[in-house]
């Protein structure tokens, strides 16, 4: 592996390719960051793993048109809605597939459905055991980065939750075995950000040797996969890039200097 030593005081060491680690509440998460993570695992032959906390049952409210694809009833309720949790778990290896996903590791936390209280998710989950498999993947593995999804509030409760977690169990790692920290949100150009990002990948760029195909194509392609969530579909070209700011004891300069190497 070769290492790039910043300029920076105190300096940081990034791998060569770089390697990340999602952490998200739900299958279709990646959402947030996928263009980003594309670039990672297909452009820069870097390794990009995943860590989905629920088993996303509670998306049965939007899985109505998806009978017509599977054949089944998966609406709250109806006769096959057992059957969400392994839909969703096909359909995030299918996207994680084209994304470069190297390897998701599904945690099977229920999932209660909608919330934006953080207390809902500590309720249904156990957290003793999410705590203990979300650290030991972060010690048996060197990542340079993890992404969370926003723990803004007004984000959904189970994003706060894994975000909140997540800061919790890396402050409590030495200096030199915790990974940056970094927050993202899907978002629109012309729009003023919520938190001041240290770093924006534009999904309208060009992918590399793709002529005018953008990054937007992926996206779109990805959304395409997760046919049991409806809603979801209405996502495609809502938003062209994504935003990155640090969490918790990430040094801003450190994010800022890994993300533009990806960039």
């Amino acid at each position: 592996m070769t290492l790039v030593e910043t300029t920076q005081t105190p300096p940081v060491l990034i791998s060569t390719p770089p390697s990340v680690l999602l952490i998200a509440a739900h299958p279709d998460d990646e959402y947030y960051c996928a263009a980003t993570l594309y670039r990672v695992a297909r452009e820069l032959n870097g390794i990009v793993d995943q860590m989905i906390v629920t088993d996303g049952a509670g998306g049965h409210r939007f899985a109505a048109l998806a009978g017509h694809v599977y054949g089944l009833d998966l609406t709250e309720g109806g006769k096959d809605h057992a059957l969400l949790p392994e839909i969703r778990r096909e359909e995030s290896l299918r996207a994680g597939k084209l994304l470069g996903v190297r390897h998701t590791e599904f945690l099977g936390q229920p999932d209660p459905g909608y919330t934006q209280q953080e207390r809902d998710a500590h309720r249904a989950w156990r957290l003793h055991e999410l705590k203990h498999r979300i650290e030991k993947r972060i010690l048996s593995h060197v990542y340079d980065a993890i992404f969370v999804l926003s723990p803004n509030p007004g984000e959904h409760g189970h994003h706060i939750a894994v975000a909140n977690l997540t800061i919790e169990i890396l402050d409590m790692l030495p200096a030199q075995q915790r990974p940056l920290l970094l927050a993202v949100e899907p978002a629109h150009s012309s729009r003023p950000a919520t938190n001041p990002p240290v770093f924006q990948f534009s999904r309208s760029r060009a992918v590399s040797r793709a002529e005018s195909l953008t990054y937007s194509v992926i996206v779109n392609w990805l959304i395409a996969e997760y046919k049991s969530q409806g809603l979801f579909q209405l996502e495609s070209g809502r938003h062209d890039c994504e935003r990155f700011w640090p969490l918790g004891l990430t040094d801003p300069e450190r994010a800022r200097y890994f993300l533009a190497q990806i960039g």
